[in-house]
């Protein structure tokens, strides 16, 4: 969120004349901070926040993947793909801050974790299991208006890695991963548009490959290797109706703030 130097003598919200209609909401310190832009994408795994810019916001979401399998006297299986989810967050108070969260890619034998706004029970794409002794599941449960499940983790039957399974998208559910042959890994299964494909199995004694974001699950390892993180996942945030531009007075010394 980019970051604006206006000093104002208290709260209040100002607009910036010279880009136009936009507002800024202050805080008590007098510093304000630039309204975010719709479409908002967060990426980066873990908790943020977000001001509501308008009464309801569409949530799109995506679950982290989960991590894959180690090779023992087989290869390892694959991470599931993270859930994709969607619905309109309506409720919301202008100018307030809510919560929201990025689900991680899961580590080696980790589950992806959970991609949610406002709370883990208002809207929430879930992440994919970790391999362990079979495919991982795909992300599937979540809350939302429209769901769909992460594809599935491959099982591996001999010595190479199976492959991580896909996330879903908006375009649909993901795709498993395909079971490794002897000696070569299986291939990560392919996401609709807008998701992350899963990691491809490792050859025989070769480790897995990584998720591919957002939310694709990792490919398990060739005998004797180790697996491989599932992807983070992904937040989209959008709206159409913006915040009118607030009524301003200029006051000398203090630049303008909220009109009375």
């Amino acid at each position: 969120m980019a970051q604006r130097s206006f000093m104002l003598g208290e709260s209040g919200y100002v607009n910036e004349e010279a880009n136009g209609a936009r507002s800024f909401m202050t805080g008590p310190s007098g510093y304000v901070n630039e309204d975010p832009q719709s479409p908002y994408v967060v990426t980066a795994s873990g908790p943020f926040q977000f001001t509501a810019q308008t009464t309801s916001v569409n949530f799109a979401g995506i679950g982290g993947g989960g991590g894959s399998d180690t090779g023992v006297s087989l290869g390892g299986e694959g991470g599931g793909g993270g859930e994709y989810a969607s619905a309109v967050v309506t409720g919301l108070t202008i100018g307030n801050v809510y919560q929201g969260n990025v689900g991680a890619g899961g580590a080696i034998t980790f589950p992806g974790g959970n991609s949610w706004f406002v709370s883990t029970s208002t809207v929430k794409a879930n992440g994919g299991s970790q391999g362990a002794g079979t495919g991982g599941a795909g992300g599937t449960g979540g809350i939302g208006t429209i769901l769909f499940d992460g594809g599935a983790g491959g099982t591996a039957t001999t010595t190479g890695g199976a492959g991580g399974g896909s996330s879903a998208s908006a375009a649909g559910t993901g795709n498993p991963g395909a079971a490794g042959g002897i000696g070569t890994g299986g291939a990560g299964g392919t996401a609709p548009a807008g998701g992350g494909n899963g990691g491809a199995g490792g050859n025989a004694s070769a480790a897995g490959n990584p998720g591919v974001a957002p939310g694709g699950g990792g490919g398990g390892a060739g005998t004797g290797a180790a697996g491989a993180a599932g992807a983070a996942g992904q937040v989209t945030l959008t709206w159409s109706n913006v915040a009118a531009a607030q009524p301003y007075t200029w006051v000398p010394t203090l630049g303008p703030i909220l009109a009375q």
